[in-house]
C-alpha cells in the first residue's frame, strides 16, 4: 500500500515595506514603471547623515581559540559594493519620511512578488536576496571556531 502525504497549503506572511521618495519619483514610478536602484557603493557617498555609511555592506569576521597555544585569524569582507540595493521599512512614518526629506512613498505588500518583478527588468540579473537589516555600532563578527589548520590552505 501507498500512503500519499498530505499536502497543506503554506503562506509566509510579510509585513509590508515602505520606499519613501519624493512625489516626483512615485509619480513616475506609477506612470511609466521608472524605479531607481542604487548600491552599496553610492550609500557611502550619500551627503546627508540619515543615508551615509562609508562601511554598508562591509564585515569583519575574527576567529580566536586558546586551542593548541591560541591563534587569531581575521579577515575583512565587502559584499553587494556593486549590486542594485532597493532599501525600505516596515515603519510607516511621517517623521521618518521628513527625515529622509521625502514627501511620499511606494507601499509594498509583497516584498517577494516586487522584488522578482524588478529583477526579471534587470539585464544580466543573475541573483538576488531579501531580508531585514540589523542596523548596529559593531559589524565585527567574532567566533571560536576551533584550532584551524591553515598550512592546509
Amino acid at each position: 500500500m501507498i500512503t500519499v502525504p498530505i499536502v497543506r497549503s503554506w503562506h509566509i506572511c510579510t509585513p509590508p515595506l515602505f520606499r519613501y521618495l519624493p512625489s516626483e519619483f512615485v509619480e513616475r514610478f506609477f506612470s511609466d514603471g521608472s524605479l531607481r536602484l542604487s548600491s552599496f557603493e553610492r550609500f557611502s557617498r550619500h551627503s546627508d547623515e540619515q543615508r551615509l555609511d562609508p562601511h554598508e555592506g562591509e564585515t569583519l569576521f575574527i576567529h580566536r581559540t586558546l586551542e593548541k597555544g591560541g591563534q587569531t585569524l581575521s579577515a575583512k569582507a565587502f559584499h553587494g559594493r556593486h549590486a542594485y540595493v532597493l532599501c525600505g521599512t516596515m515603519i510607516h512614518s511621517d517623521q521618518l519620511m521628513q527625515a529622509f526629506a521625502c514627501d511620499s512613498y511606494i507601499r509594498i505588500d509583497n516584498p517577494t512578488q516586487f522584488g522578482a518583478a524588478v529583477a526579471a527588468q534587470i539585464p544580466g540579473f543573475v541573483a538576488g536576496a531579501e531580508g531585514p537589516c540589523l542596523y548596529q555600532q559593531n559589524k565585527i563578527i567574532e567566533r571560536n571556531l576551533g584550532y584551524l589548520d591553515v598550512a592546509q590552505f
